[in-house]
């Protein structure tokens, strides 16, 4: 795989920048889908064990910084799309990018179009604690459905993320891999037309 000279590994978390800049460049892409591949068997025994903690109204799942979350979308949505991006014969490095970003996106479109969902369902709560905070919406205002100003503005700013990552992601698509990335593509057409009936209907 290529990387082109401009390509900012910082949108990549600290454990992936770190086994993309491996010392050795003949074994950069043995490295990379390695740990890629261990990285889907961890989020397989996550999604199996993973476990609450009490939050004010029951067992919920708490996320308390962006950071957190975007690790969370990492796991659980990147992987997939880095996997799929070797399986589909993708060459060049930005695609691994592209993958990553638009793993954000997809799961942060899907937290957010499933927030009710989430807590009625299962008690979790996939926004992060910080954000909440910001704006004045608790774990108690979930659950009593308070579609409120707060709440419209807390997810208008988690819509922005999404949105930013959508097209941070479309930014690494390259001509060299167009064509293996068209269901990707399909997905974040999807995707965003989703995320953005969402902010229309507020």
């Amino acid at each position: 795989l290529q990387l082109g000279q401009t390509t900012p590994l910082v949108l990549l978390p600290a454990a992936a920048r770190a086994w993309v800049v491996a010392a050795d460049p003949g074994q950069r892409a043995h490295v990379r889908f390695r740990r890629v591949v261990t990285l889907v068997i961890e989020r397989l025994i996550r999604r199996i064990t993973e476990c609450g903690v009490e939050r004010g109204v029951g067992i919920v799942v708490v996320i308390a910084t962006f950071e957190e979350l975007l690790s969370y979308c990492y796991r659980v949505a990147s992987v997939v799309g880095l996997v799929s991006a070797r399986v589909f014969g993708c060459v060049r490095l930005e695609s691994e990018l592209y993958a990553v970003n638009l793993g954000y996106a997809l799961q942060i479109t899907n937290i957010l179009r499933d927030v009710g969902q989430d807590f009625r369902e299962d008690r979790r709560i996939y926004l992060p604690a910080e954000d909440m905070a910001r704006f004045g919406y608790s774990a108690d205002d979930l659950a009593a459905q308070r579609n409120d100003s707060r709440f419209r503005a807390l997810m208008e700013f988690e819509a922005s993320r999404a949105d930013a990552y959508f097209a941070t992601a479309l930014g690494f698509l390259t001509p060299d891999d167009r064509r293996a990335l068209r269901a990707a593509e399909g997905m974040r057409r999807i995707y965003s037309a989703i995320l953005a009936k969402m902010r229309r209907n507020g």
